[in-house]
């Protein structure tokens, strides 16, 4: 059942009871909350197990909860969200690779790995995942490698690895 007024239009349940909308018609929501921020250069190569990597760049704060300086995004608020996170790798002849995880509190969400098993060098390679979840206001969530790397995770002016998350929904 629909009923309308002149600000907005209210949805009603079964059994007659208000639904609240959660986005406003003609607002942007204060609690909006989507970052995205990628790695300025490749790192050093073979970085050790449980690494933090920092995404230095940042082009979308809203929110104010990543912190360029120390890799890590602090929930502003509850909710259901989505994070996305890429890593790459340029070919070598050490055929590189990394595996990175995306963390809350420490503990592992997800993850993605990339490998170059060519010899000759040119185009980077890159995976990427996209992990949905439930965090709670205050919550770290953070990438670090899954293991010693080998080689170094790319990243430069052209694209790499990088780091993205926004609220779905309260």
């Amino acid at each position: 059942m629909v009923g309308t007024n002149d600000d907005a239009v209210t949805f009603y349940s079964e059994r007659n009871q208000p639904i609240p909308r959660i986005v406003p018609p003609d607002s942007y929501p204060v609690s909006a909350v989507a970052f995205y921020g990628y790695m300025s250069r490749s790192s050093a190569p073979n970085l050790p197990t449980h690494h933090l990597i920092v995404f230095d760049l940042v082009l979308t704060n809203k929110g104010n909860g990543y912190n360029k300086g120390d890799g890590i995004f602090i929930a502003p608020v509850t909710g259901v969200y989505a994070f996305h996170f890429s890593v790459c790798v340029i070919p070598g002849p050490e055929s590189p690779w990394a595996m990175l995880e995306l963390t809350r509190n420490g503990n592992a969400l997800g993850s993605t790995f990339e490998e170059s098993k060519s010899s000759g060098y040119g185009a980077y390679h890159c995976s990427s995942t996209l992990v949905i979840s439930d965090v709670v206001v205050g919550d770290h969530i953070f990438i670090r490698t899954n293991q010693a790397t080998r080689g170094p995770i790319y990243s430069g002016g052209s694209g790499g690895t990088s780091f993205s998350g926004w609220l779905l929904f309260r």
